[in-house]
């Protein structure tokens, strides 16, 4: 009986093929395996000149990031908020309020210095439950 060249090769070859198929498959699912990062918290800093400078798109990038566990939206400590009027302190609230939606784990840290009287009542209240604190200094004008 004559042995057919092609039956060899198959016999030999497909269980090779189909072991090789597997071990690939299994290499390719070890890599699809997240690599682990360490927790961190990201502080993204403003003062009165460059309040709005916090991008969207960072604090988005740094929400989404499990290995972020919370964003700190930071007054420096070079802030000087006291020559704002009440509309423009409202822009800020509304500019970190937009912020702070994003995700639960975004909240507020440092001292606002706004003059005496001049922020109102509900955005005091709404910056100190985010995680500022108010400072009013006496009026100046």
């Amino acid at each position: 009986m004559k042995t057919n060249l092609l039956t060899v090769w198959a016999k030999r070859a497909v269980p090779a093929l189909a072991l090789a198929g597997l071990t690939l498959t299994a290499c390719e699912k070890e890599n699809d395996k997240p690599i682990y990062r360490a927790p961190y918290e990201k502080e993204l800093r403003f003062n009165d000149s460059n309040a709005d400078s916090i991008d969207m798109p960072i604090v988005q990038k740094f929400a989404r990031d499990t290995a972020c566990k919370h964003i700190y939206l930071t007054v420096k400590d070079d802030n000087n908020f006291t020559t704002l009027d009440a509309e423009t302190i409202r822009l800020i609230r509304d500019d970190l309020q937009s912020k702070i939606a994003i995700s639960n784990k975004i909240s507020g840290r440092g001292d606002f210095f706004f003059e005496k009287g001049v922020a109102t009542v509900a955005d005091s209240i709404w910056f100190v439950q985010n995680g500022w604190t108010i400072r009013q200094m006496a009026n100046h004008r």
